[in-house]
């Protein structure tokens, strides 16, 4: 009888054993979304349960992520993590670039938040994502600029390499143009290729022309004109740039 009792528990253990360890195993998300809403928990709670969200990757949790950035009582610290947050949740729909897109055109948002927003458009690979971005490109704010085409050589948009070249000639600041020719080169694209050989031949900064070096030595077949411009930088005089045109580490 002890034996039949015990087959009998092993069976049904077996049988319950999955589903009680998949539970366990399943990240507590219904759990940390209340903690982030949760306005009396203490801020540094709510932006552990945040970034856990952000782990997790769970569509469903787009909504109390969207929430939170859009309250505008909301601390900035909490509001910038659930931007971040929401650039991860990328299944969340077109819902989370609309609240982002809300919340960097408000009167008044802090700059960290803003740049934080432009990033997440970035990883969100939203096309219509573009517009945004390149509205940000005209803001008097280097480092919104900066964000603005970091986020275009996420973004994953063609229409990002004719932005980008067509911003260069009145960007002044030269860690712009060098984040601008380290997105072109997500792009392997001949329109690509002719901006980063004209920087790497014209531009007066080393940074600007060490990032069109990297660049160019991504793609795996180059123009005429890229491949001219690299064999000229051999005789440029940072010693970065040399070894970049050559295809070594600077």
């Amino acid at each position: 009888m002890k034996m039949i009792v015990l087959f009998l528990a092993t069976v049904l253990l077996a049988i319950l054993s999955p589903e009680i360890y998949a539970a366990s195993d399943q990240p507590e998300a219904a759990s940390d979304a209340a903690v982030a809403l949760d306005y009396k928990m203490d801020s540094g709670e709510r932006i552990q349960a945040i970034q856990r969200m952000a782990v997790q990757k769970d569509a469903d949790s787009a909504g109390s992520l969207i929430s939170i950035l859009l309250d505008k009582a909301e601390e900035p610290g909490v509001r910038a993590s659930a931007a971040r947050a929401l650039g991860e949740v990328r299944e969340s729909g077109p819902e989370s670039l609309k609240a982002l897109s809300e919340v960097f055109r408000e009167p008044g948002a802090e700059a960290n938040l803003r740049y934080t927003i432009l990033m997440s458009i970035g990883k969100l690979k939203d096309l219509t994502g573009i517009s945004l971005l390149k509205e940000a490109l005209a803001e008097s704010d280097p480092m919104i600029r900066f964000k603005a085409v970091q986020a275009m050589g996420d973004l994953g948009s063609a229409e990002a390499v004719s932005i980008i070249s067509g911003h260069l000639d009145a960007e002044k600041d030269k860690m712009v143009r060098a984040q601008a020719a380290k997105a072109l080169g997500s792009y392997d694209l001949e329109a690509s290729q002719l901006c980063l050989a004209g920087l790497l031949k014209n531009d007066p900064e080393a940074l600007v022309r060490l990032n069109a070096a990297l660049s160019l030595n991504r793609f795996s077949s180059l123009t005429a004109e890229a491949r001219s411009a690299l064999e000229a930088a051999g005789g440029d005089p940072s010693i970065m740039v040399r070894e970049a045109a050559k295809g070594e580490k600077p």
